[in-house]
């Protein structure tokens, strides 16, 4: 059996990084792991603390050897990410004996969606070097970004790279990766966990509502996705009975949903029909999420919160990660996904609601088939990787 050391996830204030943390240690069975913590006190606040060992994965100054030469390889060998390289040095040199069978499986999520792809490539040679299995689990990747100079030959450097859907699998494949794995995000094992209610909520009757900051950036301006929010708000409370709930996923400083739904919660409260929920643990997030009647998601692991709990949803996506789940779930990502840059009017969003709601049970119908084959999939994790 391995003993599991994870790295490269962002800490738990994102609490789709700490739903696939969590998912990851129950289908390995994996309790008192490792892991790299790009932030001790947001891991320990959500109670990651008590799952695994935390390594402090942040940047400091040392005066050490070890440090000395990263700092020397940054400043003088135009290494830009050398610095960052030197806490998993500093550990890994006190780590690699003590640890019989180790695995360091890189929590893939999105890191190859985005610019930097070629710090991944360095970080997982850290651990090569401690004569260190790697493997990259959960990942969605811009076919784009694997085309650019060195990142498939950093791929095919691990054990095994399991792509959460077809797009990427697909994309790797085609570049003659072979190490290459499908198998659905492992968020959709997350245990949930329901707390009371918001009087404002009515359980199998309320819209979930996700926002966040990068979606209103990546628009095509004017506010575009705000004016949006307000109009399906607006169309809810005339045309239903429906409560709504905003539901907030991430609470970094620099990408912070409540600063978008706090705003419209003000708006909205004197209702009695509109909640807004407190920053809460990816659990009880998804206890939620699960009481919902359809859900309208920015935040990757907040759709997959709905779609694994049956919930009809549609996702403000932007990247491979969201048209390819629902591709996978759906066939088709029409109707299910739409990038907020192709927004073009302010019923967006209400033309995917009356959509869902004309659709619901052959949408449940197709989430309840894909969920039960993504858990039968995800039961077979610790035997792929048993490397």
């Amino acid at each position: 059996m391995n003993n599991y050391i994870l790295y490269a996830n962002g800490a738990s204030g994102n609490h789709g990084c700490e739903a696939i943390t969590r998912a990851l240690i129950k289908i390995l069975d994996a309790k008192g792991c490792k892991i790299f913590s790009q932030n001790i006190a947001e891991d320990e606040k959500y109670g990651i603390s008590a799952l695994a060992d935390l390594i402090d994965a942040k940047v400091r100054k040392d005066y050490n050897l070890n440090f000395f030469k990263c700092y020397f390889n940054y400043k003088f060998r135009d290494q830009k990410f050398a610095v960052d390289l030197y806490p998993y040095i500093q550990a890994l040199g006190k780590l690699k004996h003590g640890i019989s069978r180790p695995l360091a499986i890189s929590i893939g999520g999105d890191n190859y969606c985005y610019g930097g792809a070629n710090y991944y490539g360095q970080l997982d040679s850290i651990f090569h070097k401690s004569k260190i299995h790697t493997a990259l689990v959960g990942c969605s990747i811009e076919p784009d970004i694997i085309n650019q100079a060195g990142i498939a030959n950093d791929l095919r450097k691990h054990s095994a790279v399991v792509a959460r859907e077809h797009i990427t699998y697909n994309a790797l494949k085609e570049v003659g990766l072979t190490n290459v794995h499908l198998m659905p995000d492992p968020a959709f094992m997350l245990d949930l966990i329901h707390k009371p209610l918001p009087r404002e909520f009515q359980s199998g009757n309320t819209v979930g509502l996700n926002l966040s900051p990068l979606v209103e950036e990546l628009s095509s301006g004017g506010n575009i996705v705000y004016r949006n929010a307000i109009n399906l708000i607006e169309h809810i409370l005339q045309n239903t009975d429906m409560c709504i709930c905003l539901i907030p996923h991430v609470v970094w400083n620099h990408s912070n949903d409540f600063k978008i739904l706090t705003p419209l919660y003000e708006k909205y409260r004197n209702t009695g029909r509109v909640s807004l929920l407190p920053d809460s643990s990816a659990e009880v997030l998804k206890g939620y999420i699960s009481r919902c009647r359809y859900m309208i998601a920015a935040r990757t692991h907040a759709s997959i919160a709905a779609y694994s709990t049956g919930v009809p949803t549609f996702v403000l996506g932007y990247s491979v990660k969201s048209l390819g789940i629902a591709r996978d779930i759906f066939g088709d990502e029409t109707g299910y996904v739409k990038s907020t840059k192709n927004f073009s009017c302010d019923s967006e969003l209400i033309d995917a609601f009356e959509f869902l709601k004309s659709e619901e049970s052959s949408i449940q119908a197709k989430l309840q088939h894909y969920t039960s084959m993504a858990i039968d999939k995800l039961h077979n994790l610790p035997k792929l990787l048993d490397i």
